[in-house]
């Protein structure tokens, strides 16, 4: 299943270099060869989007943490039942739990 998939996506970028050559150069564009194999286009392509991904990915963590640490220092004083062995155990403040 994995593998089918994989070969669809290398064709479906394939076709999509092709067209984007296409719209770029003209009708030319579609015979135009790049020195590259389908599955070298799919890995630059893949690797390029991950990149994208993972910077957004690092942005969207970073405002998590900023978020849980104001609520934190917001919340200092809010206690909650701590657990241990799924039993309530000693009380422990919210904001150690948020960050912890």
């Amino acid at each position: 299943m994995v593998a089918v998939v994989v070969v669809l996506l290398v064709v479906v970028v394939a076709i999509v270099v092709v067209e984007m050559n296409a719209e770029i150069i003209g009708s030319a564009g579609g015979k135009l060869h790049t020195g590259r194999s389908r599955n070298d286009q799919v890995a630059t392509d893949m690797r390029l989007w991950f990149q994208d991904a993972a910077k957004v990915l690092c942005d969207h963590v970073a405002d998590l943490i900023r978020v849980m640490v104001t609520r934190a220092q917001q919340e200092i004083d809010v206690l909650m039942p701590g657990y241990t062995h799924l039993q309530r155990a000693q009380p422990i403040r919210w904001s150690h739990w948020i960050l912890w």
